[in-house]
């Protein structure tokens, strides 16, 4: 009977091991899409502590590949997952996953948003030592409430993505708080050429928060400060 017992014990240890790893990021230490499509399809089971959908993307992250290989973009994405997961899921009882590329989710309740925004300056310049060399990222972050309705899930998820893109065009690591007038605002492509690396980069953000000078802040592929001498 023992005998019996331990091997059950085994299958089950063995059945949690592989549950856990196909949850589990190949390049950092989150969890996956997988994970995220059933954390999903549980959102909001629980009204009494609201949970707020937060979506996160690098910055420069393309200037890394092309410049030092996708093995220093792998390493980069690594070192940022150990980032969300020290400063943000531990400071911040969150759950995060890596979406997909370099695209983050993270689940927090809205109790910890104080906390959350306390946390941002630490991505704001992301480093991570690679083959004798240095890369350097931000991480732009955009973040959406339930608001008192019922959550939806996917409506947040694509709420804080758009406001995640309007953080990505005023450049430097910025966290952007969904507000209805971003969805009410007509929405403009900006579209600029970088005088760093000839990149044309575009982005879509509502009108009434479009730059004076028309253009976007920084280049999201090398960091490269845009002016008027770079637009197309």
């Amino acid at each position: 009977m023992k005998a019996v017992l331990g091997a059950l014990e085994r299958l089950a240890q063995a059945v949690a091991d592989v549950y856990e790893a196909t949850r589990s990021d190949d390049k950092t230490t989150l969890q996956n899409a997988i994970a995220l499509n059933e954390a999903a399809r549980r959102f909001g089971s629980d009204p009494t502590t609201p949970e707020v959908v937060v979506f996160a993307d690098l910055n420069r992250f393309k200037a890394v590949n092309d410049q030092w290989g996708h093995a220093a973009g792998d390493a980069t994405l690594h070192q940022v997952g150990e980032l969300i997961r020290a400063v943000i899921v531990g400071g911040c009882d969150a759950r995060a996953f890596r979406k997909s590329g370099d695209e983050f989710v993270i689940l927090l309740k809205q109790t910890m948003l104080p906390v959350f925004y306390s946390k941002l300056e630490t991505f704001r310049e992301c480093t991570t030592p690679f083959d004798g060399n240095v890369t350097t990222v931000s991480v732009s972050f955009g973040l959406c409430a339930p608001d008192g309705e019922p959550a939806d899930f996917q409506v947040l998820l694509d709420r804080a993505e758009r406001a995640c893109l309007l953080a990505k065009a005023q450049g430097g690591g910025k966290c952007v708080v969904w507000d209805p007038a971003i969805e009410a605002a007509g929405i403009i492509t900006l579209r600029t050429r970088c005088p760093g690396c000839n990149s044309t980069v575009s982005a879509d953000i509502p009108s009434g928060s479009v730059p004076a000078s028309g253009l976007l802040a920084l280049c999201p592929v090398c960091g490269t400060s845009l002016d008027c001498e770079g637009a197309c």
